[in-house]
């Protein structure tokens, strides 16, 4: 406990606030949006691009940003990205055709496409030696609150009052974060070494240390995106009519997990933590092909949902123990992009393998991350606990 308060300082506590605001705004929208679309009169086609739009016009402004975030400072990131969240529902409660609505959503995308990379480089800067980890476990606690509330509270708004609440309701929450940013201290050291020239991104990309950890983590959000999607028809298809069960104790380990593993990882090191974390992940995903088996679903929950969040933290933790302060805008938004994109791929592109068999996008699913256990293993440069302090240092 003693350990655990000396990490909150004000401005980690101001970050993770930031947070969870950012994401309760977002996820009152996210699952609620597909619904808005089909009301106004969208097919399905209609609905999947303007859902799919948000994060992948992030992908493309990533980049951008985390050059801005070098000259302007985190915190200015942070406002711009607010300022998105904040007038992004807005625009949306203006009932303009689709085409504006699509230029909502790639305005909207700015929020996604900068929050993320800019509060994850605070929390590196803020984060004592050795402990990133940790702090990226208790980011994780915080976006997971938001995430396992803010929909419910969306549906059950939606239900009772309209879209047009819902979004007036989200744009205020994002409102909230701004004096949590006013109050964040912009870190002296990253003003100072922002001013050296950043690596460029195509060199970066050949960097071991960003590109193993983002191949990997593409691999098994992929994984992710094909859940999503595909398992409520898989379950559909073998008389599971209902596999909410999956997401609910999906979540739950999800929770559990990420509140602990980045003080283990911080102990026995990311690479170690990472190997068996993306084994559950194998083991959770192949669980699926025994459907209609409800003790299985359950284990490819647990599995799945322990997996994911012990490999997502441990390899950003490598990531930010190894960038430099100029890379790590560019390091965290590569890292990120490999997070939509394989989601959106999973969502997407594997739907050609589901139309043969759900078990064959299983299998192919399980094989991902599988690939993703090999390069870890063989492409990964291994580190002790006390090899990352002194280069950290």
């Amino acid at each position: 406990m003693k350990g655990l308060k000396a990490l909150l300082t004000k401005d980690i506590l101001l970050v993770l606030a930031t947070a969870f605001l950012y994401n309760a705004s977002t996820q009152l929208i996210t699952p609620t949006f597909p619904l808005y679309v089909a009301q106004l009169g969208g097919e399905e086609r209609i609905v999947g691009v303007l859902a799919g739009l948000y994060a992948f016009t992030a992908v493309f402004m990533r980049p951008l940003l985390g050059k801005v975030m070098n000259r302007r400072g985190r915190k200015f990131v942070l406002y711009v990205s607010m300022l998105a969240s904040i007038t992004g529902p807005l625009l949306y409660t203006l009932n303009w055709g689709f085409l504006f609505l699509a230029l909502a959503r790639i305005f909207h995308a700015t929020s996604l496409a900068g929050f993320i990379t800019a509060s994850q480089t605070l929390l590196a800067e803020f984060s004592p030696e050795g402990k990133r980890g940790s702090v990226i476990s208790l980011y994780s606690v915080a976006n997971g609150i938001a995430l396992a509330s803010a929909p419910a509270v969306g549906f059950a708004l939606v239900e009772r009052t309209g879209f047009q609440p819902l979004f007036l309701l989200a744009s205020a929450v994002a409102l909230l974060a701004m004096p949590c940013i006013s109050a964040i201290r912009e870190p002296q050291g990253a003003r100072r070494d922002s001013l050296a020239v950043a690596t460029p991104t195509l060199q970066l990309l050949r960097n071991g240390w960003v590109v193993v950890p983002s191949a990997v983590l593409f691999a098994i959000t992929m994984i992710q995106g094909a859940t999503q999607a595909f398992l409520p028809l898989h379950g559909v298809s073998v008389g599971m009519k209902n596999v909410g069960i999956f997401f609910s104790v999906y979540s739950a380990a999800s929770m559990v997990t990420a509140a602990l593993i980045g003080f283990v990882s911080d102990k026995v090191g990311r690479k170690t933590l990472a190997v068996p974390a993306l084994l559950l992940i194998v083991a959770g995903t192949l669980c699926l092909t025994l459907l209609p088996s409800f003790p299985m679903l359950i284990v490819a929950a647990v599995c799945m949902g322990g997996g994911f969040p012990a490999t997502y933290n441990s390899l950003l933790a490598l990531i930010l123990d190894r960038a430099s302060l100029a890379d790590r805008p560019q390091a965290v938004g590569i890292y990120a992009n490999a997070y939509d994109l394989g989601v959106s791929t999973g969502s997407m592109a594997l739907g050609v393998i589901a139309r043969l068999s759900f078990n064959l996008l299983w299998i192919f699913a399980a094989s991902s991350a599988g690939l993703g256990v090999l390069l870890t293993l063989f492409a990964l440069p291994g580190e002790t606990v006390k090899r990352r302090r002194e280069l950290a240092g």
